[in-house]
């Protein structure tokens, strides 16, 4: 309660918050409100039931004591001008924080049951930096072939997931990891081909040149060949594959998934002039299923510019290799 000062209106008046904001009520019983920028002319006669002690002003009309308390210290605030304003912003501040740390919010810091964590977000932090809020709760992190630098695209468990200490958090990075046309991964890579987990290949691949200028071996293989198209030569690439899983790997299925292309990204199909393969030169499609450990290769043949003399480029998935070429 603010006793006194004629800004409350009256002589000898008392000023206390109530559910409307700040009333004035004089020594007869008159009440009146503050808008905000001056007093209401209008004047009632209080209720009967409502008295002007200090707690009752402010119980009796179900407002918090905390809330009155600021309610006073805008009045005060108003009364002593910028000096009171001061005053009016550190107790806000001071209230604020009071009920913060009383958790009256209702909103804290999720907390791990025992032998649990917490998974924290690392999207768009450094592969380092994720590395750190990983292992910091508890957790590791799990990108294989990725730098330090890189930068964190997607994680495989989601912000405020609760989990086992020391489970791996997968996660990937914003730029392919298999190479892209501007920079494609080297001549020979050995491409592994997963679902789920990348150091968990079902296949792996190898991509070479077998023959720059096959035209000679295709025309000696049966007359039924047609010869390359004006201004092209025939290339054979060859594909070898390795199954590394259980369970069997479709070798016309995989091969029939990657392109062949210039470095300026101009694609080059494969030829399908071709009926009869050179001896030791088995097509994608007459190379049997694959199981574990097993190894076979299929040779796809395309017609390749005269005028390019370019590296050639294997490509599948988002991913560029360079094409082996043959030893010398």
């Amino acid at each position: 309660m603010i006793r006194g000062r004629g800004d409350c209106g009256v002589t000898d008046a008392h000023c206390f918050g109530s559910a409307r904001g700040l009333v004035s009520r004089d020594i007869d019983g008159h009440e009146r409100w503050w808008d905000g920028a001056a007093w209401t002319e209008h004047l009632r006669a209080a209720p009967a039931s409502t008295t002007a002690t200090e707690s009752g002003a402010l119980q009796g009309r179900g407002i918090p004591v905390w809330a009155g308390v600021l309610i006073g210290v805008v009045a005060f605030g108003l009364v002593l001008g910028g000096g009171g304003m001061v005053a009016f912003a550190g107790a806000i501040s001071g209230l604020t924080a009071e009920r913060e740390g009383s958790g009256a919010s209702g909103v804290g810091e999720a907390e791990a049951a025992e032998g649990m964590a917490i998974v924290p977000d690392v999207i768009g932090l450094t592969v380092a930096d994720a590395r750190v809020e990983l292992e910091a709760v508890g957790l590791a992190i799990k990108t294989p072939w990725a730098e330090d630098d890189d930068i964190v695209a997607t994680q495989l468990y989601s912000p405020g997931r609760e989990l086992e200490l020391g489970t791996e958090v997968f996660v990937t990075i914003e730029q392919p990891l298999e190479g892209s046309i501007d920079n494609p991964l080297p001549a020979g890579y050995p491409f592994g081909i997963w679902d789920v987990d990348p150091d968990d290949p079902w296949a792996t691949i190898t991509i070479a040149v077998k023959d720059p200028n096959a035209d000679a071996a295709i025309a000696a293989a049966s007359g039924l060949n047609d010869t390359a198209r004006p201004g092209h030569h025939f290339v054979a690439v060859e594909y070898v594959v390795t199954a590394e899983a259980d369970e069997p790997v479709w070798v016309e299925d995989l091969v029939g998934d990657w392109t062949l292309s210039q470095a300026d990204g101009v694609q080059i199909p494969a030829s399908d002039s071709v009926i009869v393969m050179p001896d030791g030169w088995t097509a994608p499609a007459d190379v049997n299923d694959l199981y574990e450990g097993q190894t076979a290769s299929a040779v796809v043949l395309y017609q390749v510019s005269d005028a390019y003399t370019g590296p050639l480029l294997a490509s599948a998935y988002g991913a560029y290799v360079k094409v082996a070429l043959p030893a010398a």
